[in-house]
């Protein structure tokens, strides 16, 4: 049967139970034992004994008005779904009476945890429901009004138990709303650029340039793939800033990766045919070093980053899933990340073409950026193994990507000085020499593919805490 739930819910001190007997106000007792196979943003799948009958249930939405599909099951099939358990097993006592009319559900728990107690009304309408006022005799005993708060649905206390937030917090718990958790994430990777931007002002390092590139990229990864906690159009404009920043610092980077890899090559002897060249390309770097630091300088970039700050604080900004707890929501999206890096390698395998390994790179870069953030969250020992296989391989992806930018880079400059390709120029060697390489580093990647994507393996390392 499938119907509207609309419902009150209040957390209470448990001698309202001695109030009833007090009272001679009549209840019915029930002993309930219950257990979830799916609990997400969209819906939860529960199995209940209650006394000596059972049923299955489906809820989906969140607060106080749900959609509730419910049928009687065997206790066949309540124990045989016992292995696909998701959390703790709960366990309460439902104390069921009329007071002034109205049918009221008081449980006390007893796993996992002891002697929580709650009030439950439901309602035929949307009207009843607002038009409810709490009886006198109730008032007492009621702390809190819980109806819109996760915490208390018996699905957040099967994964989480009810966990206290401390005074001073360490690290990112599973409880923690998703967009305090992601909040707290790109506001460390924030603190991280302004770090690194002043560092490259002061004394300019190329691997200061790299950690300011690092968490940028880390930023947008965030913001992209965990996306639905923020309104879609601070999502946009923040994406569309970040991407600028970054784009202002790629051609710097990728002079500083080609002639790191040509003084290595030609670490005896430059070629004269490649001198000026060399010289050229050098003085590319230097103005492109000026340009970074100028940019680095400017308001512009201070203004939008006192303006990233803001938005992380700003309570308008935020998407339909800002207040799912943190680890429901990182297990739906890290799912969806390992679907499309799964898609993506098919791709690839099926044309081979570099455009697609390049596209494999950067879903692969996006899900190390977000198992590195939210490591807290995983399984330490499964995800740190994960980790290191991905990082072998998105390094080997990176150095291919290095490759491919190298060769377009050196073909760009022949035709831009209208050099000729002879079979005996020192370019010709050059460019053979990456051709090489690319083919040597793509056999590897595909080596690593294989034992990389090992789906239940990948599954496993990306299995989320929620205790």
């Amino acid at each position: 049967m499938k119907n509207m739930e609309i419902e009150r819910k209040f957390l209470v001190d448990k001698k309202l139970l001695t109030y009833l007997k007090s009272a001679s106000v009549p209840y019915q007792k029930k002993s309930l034992k219950q257990y979830y196979t799916k609990i997400s943003a969209q819906e939860t799948r529960r199995f209940r004994k209650s006394d000596k009958r059972y049923f299955l249930t489906i809820k989906s939405g969140r607060g106080h008005k749900r959609v509730e599909k419910e049928k009687e099951i065997s206790k066949k099939v309540f124990k045989a779904n016992l292995p696909l358990i998701k959390g703790f097993l709960v366990e309460k006592k439902r104390y069921v009476f009329r007071l002034n009319g109205i049918l009221y559900e008081f449980d006390i728990f007893v796993s996992p945890i002891d002697n929580l107690a709650l009030l439950e009304i439901e309602f035929e309408s949307e009207k009843a429901y607002q038009d409810y006022k709490v009886a006198k005799a109730l008032k007492p005993y009621i702390i809190k009004y819980v109806s819109d708060d996760f915490r208390y649905t018996n699905a957040s206390i099967a994964l989480f138990t009810l966990p206290k937030k401390s005074k001073k917090v360490e690290k990112i718990k599973p409880h923690f709303k998703s967009v305090d958790a992601i909040s707290t994430i790109l506001h460390q990777n924030l603190q991280n650029i302004k770090m690194y931007k002043e560092k490259i002002l002061k004394t300019y390092d190329d691997e200061d340039l790299h950690q300011f590139r690092v968490n940028i990229r880390k930023s947008r990864a965030i913001l992209g793939m965990m996306g639905a906690v923020f309104a879609t159009e601070h999502l946009s404009y923040h994406d569309k800033q970040l991407s600028s920043i970054a784009k202002l610092t790629n051609k710097k980077r990728d002079l500083d990766v080609f002639i790191a890899a040509f003084e290595e090559y030609f670490s005896d002897e430059i070629h004269d045919e490649l001198r000026y060249f060399y010289h050229d390309i050098s003085r590319q770097r230097e103005v492109e070093e000026e340009h970074v630091k100028k940019f680095l300088q400017e308001e512009a970039l201070t203004s939008y980053l006192k303006a990233l700050e803001s938005f992380l604080t700003d309570e308008q900004a935020h998407g339909k899933m800002a207040k799912e707890p943190i680890a429901l929501f990182l297990e739906e999206r890290v799912a969806f990340i390992l679907q499309h890096i799964v898609k993506k390698i098919k791709r690839y395998e099926g044309e081979r073409k570099e455009e697609h390994l390049h596209k494999v790179r950067i879903s692969f870069k996006k899900l190390r950026y977000i198992l590195e953030s939210f490591e807290s969250l995983f399984y330490k020992k499964n995800v740190k193994a994960l980790l290191k296989r991905v990082k072998k391989l998105q390094n080997d992806l990176g150095l291919f990507n290095d490759l491919c930018m190298q060769h377009q880079f050196l073909e760009n400059y022949l035709k831009e000085h209208r050099l000729e390709r002879s079979k005996e120029s020192a370019f010709e060697n050059l460019l053979s020499k990456i051709e090489r390489d690319k083919v040597s580093m793509q056999e590897n990647i595909e080596k690593d593919l294989n034992t990389t994507m090992d789906i239940d393996a990948l599954r496993e390392g990306v299995k989320v805490r929620f205790v």
